[in-house]
């Protein structure tokens, strides 16, 4: 993730995002990452980059339960076509069975996912 102010009025600012907190692995000099009411907070210092970027890369898991839930939302809202949206969610269950099936896994599946834009 990139963070900057072209317009260069501010010295500070912060982004909340609706995700578990995640490991962080690379932050540029003045970014912190926190956590907040059980969201990821970002924060970054500004003051002097004259409207330049700082970067955060962060590492995230996604439980497979919580993929399904957001895969129907996105359907619901039109912004996942039916046939993709069926795929990946019969896709999603075939994992959870055989997860339930080993029981070597423990508390779910957790596909791995990394947000470096």
């Amino acid at each position: 993730m990139s963070l900057s102010d072209p317009t260069q009025t501010a010295n500070h600012f912060r982004v909340e995002l609706d995700i578990e907190p995640g490991i962080v692995t690379f932050a540029d000099d003045g970014v912190t990452v926190s956590t907040r009411d059980g969201r990821l907070v970002v924060s970054a210092d500004v003051a002097g980059t004259v409207g330049g970027s700082r970067n955060v890369r962060i590492r995230y898991s996604l439980v497979a339960g919580d993929a399904a839930a957001l895969l129907k939302t996105m359907n619901n809202a039109g912004e996942l076509a039916k046939e993709p949206y069926k795929a990946l969610d019969d896709a999603l269950k075939q994992l959870q069975k055989s997860l339930r099936k080993e029981r070597t896994v423990g508390s779910g599946l957790r596909i791995a996912a990394a947000c470096g834009c």
